[in-house]
């Protein structure tokens, strides 16, 4: 088990001093006291005025439109400066250590209260072409609102089934932070809501049976910073851990509407150490090639053709590998339908979209890539590509991006014309070709990663 962390800390609270409009009144008189003052200066007739009276004309009224422009610059100002609280988080606890008091809120991660709604992200969905079967749906369950009936079987705010009505997500998200494998944060529209509106997730380590440090199924207990938690008394085991990746995410809000962003800390995390087991879960969760923008799809293109992964990691899918090594957050969503079949049953689907408000670093440019596998290839030479080969597969990566934003058959054949004198040219000096393909290393890792 992990060192116990550090003593609690007291909840913090962030805010931003407001700042003091001025009245509508205040401002009136000021544009009145400006317009009189313009209105009062009189340009003289072209013919008795000379040059010096122009002069001191003009001087006035470019010291009156400064003003006006002072008054309008000042009241942009204070706008802005209301938005700008308006927007302010209001944090109630800013330790990963301290557990909120509240029996809906018992939990490791810090609470995050939004004073304004959650925006939405452009970035539409692309649903997961894999599903979990919840539970057959019996007679005298009948309803045209699968969370209704969802509701009926397992009790209200829970979607898994209940074997054990005290092992609640807290429960298990808790588990998945005392082990220090995962860091949560759960953020509210408001301070009296009980569920969130969405959640982050930062991944650090994934711990396989063989790194347990216990028998796998011998109790444990949490520690005593807990025990004003509903589940202190309650023990867990290894197996309590393999569910918690999937239990604790199964959480909801009133609309049905709440997301995960995902990421991994690529510092810490180390996926030569990851279990098996864990594939399942990246099949349900994790994120999709589909999603990336076409400069990330690029650079993954070139990091799974060039890439050597270790023995360990090839038991990684080829994106999940990725995105435990270069930081790309993703956002997911759960949701259930009622299955068309013969015997109605409940499913869980899973869609993924691009984290808009997410700025690629230029650690995921094609050429940090290409710098990156090169330092890698120096311990492993055996994957040393040429650099003919090296730069065929940095045009077959770009080729890939621009076709997948082709929307004709015509621009398809144009993008393919563009590269079709370069890759003809290469072909009459073919060079040995060696990738991860040609070393049979097994259809996991040879697959697309989607």
């Amino acid at each position: 088990m992990p060192p116990k962390k550090d003593k609690d800390k007291r909840p913090i609270q962030t805010s931003v001093d407001p700042v003091k409009p001025k009245s509508w009144y205040e401002i009136v008189t000021k544009e009145e006291e400006l317009d009189t003052a313009q209105s009062k200066l009189q340009i003289p007739k072209k013919e008795n005025c000379d040059i010096e009276t122009r002069l001191q004309i003009l001087e006035a009224l470019l010291e009156a439109s400064k003003d006006k422009k002072s008054l309008e610059k000042e009241n942009s100002e204070e706008k802005s400066s209301k938005i700008q609280v308006s927007n302010t988080f209001q944090v109630l606890s800013n330790s990963d250590d301290s557990p909120t008091t509240s029996s809906q809120k018992q939990s490791l991660n810090p609470q995050v209260s939004l004073t304004q709604p959650y925006l939405k992200a452009s970035s539409e969905f692309f649903e997961k072409p894999i599903w979990q079967n919840i539970i057959n749906t019996e007679r005298g369950f009948d309803s045209s609102e699968p969370f209704q009936i969802l509701q009926k079987y397992f009790g209200k705010g829970r979607y898994y089934k209940p074997y054990d009505i005290n092992k609640t997500p807290y429960f298990y998200q808790a588990i998945l932070e005392i082990t220090e494998s995962v860091i949560f944060k759960n953020f509210f529209l408001e301070e009296k809501h009980e569920d969130p509106a969405y959640s982050t997730c930062k991944i650090l380590k994934v711990i396989a049976p063989a790194d347990w440090g216990y028998d796998l199924t011998k109790s444990l207990f949490f520690p005593e910073k807990l025990k004003e938690t509903h589940f202190f008394e309650i023990p867990f085991n290894y197996w309590d851990y393999h569910q918690a990746w999937y239990n604790s995410f199964l959480i909801q809000n009133q609309k049905h509407k709440h997301t995960w962003l995902f990421y991994f800390d690529t510092k810490i995390c180390d996926p030569k150490q990851f279990p098996f087991w864990w594939n399942s879960w990246w099949e349900f969760f994790g994120s999709s090639y589909e999603i990336l923008k076409p400069p990330i799809q690029s650079s993954f293109n070139l990091f799974k053709a060039q890439y050597k992964p270790t023995d360990e990691e090839k038991s990684l899918q080829p994106l999940a590998l990725f995105c435990t090594k270069f930081y790309v957050p993703w956002v997911l969503a759960w949701t259930v339908e009622l299955s068309d079949q013969k015997l109605p049953v409940l499913i869980r689907k899973f869609k993924v979209k691009w984290w808009d408000k997410f700025k690629s670093p230029p650690s995921l440019s094609i050429m940090n890539i290409q710098k990156w596998i090169k330092d890698c290839n120096v311990k492993t030479p055996e994957t040393f590509q040429t650099p003919q080969q090296t730069d065929f597969l940095v045009q077959k990566s770009q080729m890939a991006a621009m076709l997948a934003t082709a929307k004709t058959p015509e621009e398809m054949q144009a993008i393919l014309m563009k590269f079709t004198p370069a890759l003809s040219n290469r072909s009459e000096s073919p060079e040995p070709s060696v990738h991860l393909d040609d070393d049979d290393d097994g259809p996991i890792f040879g697959n697309s990663g989607m």
